[in-house]
């Protein structure tokens, strides 16, 4: 059996083989984490092994789901993580104010990487939702703009990538387009199970999810990261426009798939912040349009955008939390808007996006 690091005392233990143990000053396991064990190690003094830092992630792949240990995970995940990680830091992806933790070791046999410690940071969610007051338009703007450039340098770069070198001899990470269709086609049927199942949406939304999820599972078309959201994306808890940078994290759902899924995911959780926590409307404005800017969008990928956005609402909103599970009467309302955009972007009824948040970019698109 190989190494575990499950616990604190099993991470001593590896790093004792490692460096001197005395050298820790703490370690402690980050919350948070769905998939993996990770963990924040400080030492008394800077390694020229972690580039002279002395805090640094380390990250273990189990072969499971770490919050779910019944549900299996192939731990090669992290194979792919690191070389994604390792060519999305490279310039012509990452930006000054965006870029991804640099990977400094990768224990290939024991599923176990030694990452970048972003300091005094919190995930974009986090820090949103724990604003005293709503994100200001300005800052708001900035981030916006950052995320929707990294993302389409990503996908212009991905078109050009060596896939079987990348992933090491396989054309793609299955697995995380497996896993990937489950978050959220996988739990469309339980969301929708006491509907009417013979009701003309229902029937539309089931039509239109089969058509996407085939679209992700059969189109390699570039390079996504594949779990782009707000969780994922690290802010300085003193963050300001002059000196935002953010950080991309977890990379293990990586894949080559359709642009759009990479652009929806966060589009949809944007769209959860915008309807329940913020005053405006500029974080998903520029995260649109500087990604435009970079990489125009074609009406294929608009159309599987705008039908995922809608399923993501239907599927995460009650179960993230975002509407009480008492509150029926939110749930249907979220239900209805999630609902009409699969609808209308499934028969490609761009007019009816005119009174949406999307309205520019559909503009643009069928212009």
């Amino acid at each position: 059996m190989g190494v575990e690091l499950t616990n604190e005392d099993r991470v001593k233990e590896y790093l004792g083989d490692l460096f001197d143990p005395k050298l820790i000053k703490d370690i402690k396991r980050l919350t948070g984490g769905f998939a993996n064990f990770v963990w924040r190690v400080e030492l008394l003094t800077p390694l020229e092994m972690l580039d002279n830092q002395n805090v640094m992630i380390i990250k273990y792949a189990p072969p499971y789901v770490a919050a779910w240990p019944e549900m299996k995970f192939d731990p090669n995940r992290m194979k792919f993580e690191v070389a994604v990680m390792k060519r999305a830091i490279d310039p012509d992806i990452s930006l000054a104010g965006i870029t991804v933790p640099k990977v400094y070791r990768f224990d290939k046999d024991n599923k176990i990487m030694f990452m970048e410690y972003f300091d005094r940071s919190i995930d974009l969610k986090q820090y949103v939702l724990t604003l005293k007051t709503p994100l200001q338009p300005d800052l708001a703007s900035i981030i916006g703009n950052r995320l929707g450039k990294f993302l389409a340098r990503l996908h212009l770069a991905g078109k050009c990538v060596d896939r079987q070198a990348l992933f090491d001899g396989q054309d793609n990470n299955h697995t995380a387009l497996v896993m990937s269709k489950a978050t959220v086609y996988g739990q469309l049927n339980d969301r929708l199970e006491k509907r009417d199942q013979e009701d003309a949406i229902v029937i539309t939304i089931k039509k239109a999810a089969e058509w996407a999820g085939n679209e992700l599972m059969t189109q390699p078309v570039t390079l996504c990261m594949g779990d782009y959201w707000t969780t994922n994306v690290l802010i300085a808890t003193d963050a300001e426009p002059a000196t935002c940078r953010l950080g991309v994290i977890d990379w293990e759902l990586s894949r080559f798939a359709p642009p759009a899924f990479d652009l929806a995911q966060m589009l949809g959780e944007i769209y959860f912040l915008l309807r329940y926590r913020q005053a405006s409307d500029a974080l998903l404005t520029t995260f649109l349009a500087s990604y435009q800017e970079l990489r125009p969008l074609e009406i294929k990928q608009l159309k599987i955008m705008l039908i995922h956005i809608g399923l993501h609402l239907i599927v995460w909103a009650v179960y993230a939390g975002w509407v009480p599970k008492e509150d029926q009467k939110g749930a249907e309302e979220i239900y209805a808007i999630g609902a009409a955009y699969v609808q209308h972007a499934w028969i490609e009824d761009w007019t009816w996006f005119q009174n949406t948040p999307f309205q520019h970019i559909v503009q643009k698109v069928i212009a």
